[in-house]
């Protein structure tokens, strides 16, 4: 058996995590308990595949977490296995601290704890200092594949 996943599969499991949609006859979002947000964070370092989302995460004044809805009105899905936000994500304008975010990370969870699903590298780079509002666009991608 080789270690590759099918593109019924690949984009089921994205169309699951980022839409709640069903992936027929082997998965359907829970009916009302279910998670209705993304929380995405950015991050100094790579989290990595034990990290959490509060590691290596980053501290400059006003940063919050941000919450895109798990819909299709917040992400655009793939059948390839690839989501991508539908709008640009925007995080809170820095009102001071200087760093550079090299990550981003998706939970289900806005506990500082929280088990990241993805984590990857935001390219290019965003140097954050005071007046910056960083922000994800809709070139960002989160990749099954």
């Amino acid at each position: 058996m080789t270690d590759a996943k099918s593109n019924y599969l690949e984009g089921g499991l994205v169309g699951l995590i980022f839409n709640a949609t069903s992936i027929l006859n082997l998965a359907q979002d829970s009916s009302g308990g279910g998670a209705s947000d993304i929380v995405v964070a950015l991050h100094t370092a790579n989290p990595g595949e034990t990290g959490l989302q509060n590691t290596s995460e980053c501290a400059y004044t006003s940063y919050a977490r941000t919450k895109v809805a798990r819909t299709t009105l917040g992400w655009v899905v793939t059948t390839l296995g690839v989501a991508a936000p539908s709008t640009n994500i925007t995080f809170p304008q820095a009102t001071g601290g200087t760093e550079t975010v090299t990550h981003a990370s998706v939970s289900l969870s806005t506990a500082s704890t929280a088990d990241l699903l993805y984590y990857g590298t935001v390219t290019p780079n965003i140097s954050v200092s005071n007046g910056v509002t960083p922000r994800l666009t809709t070139a960002f991608t989160i990749s099954e594949t």
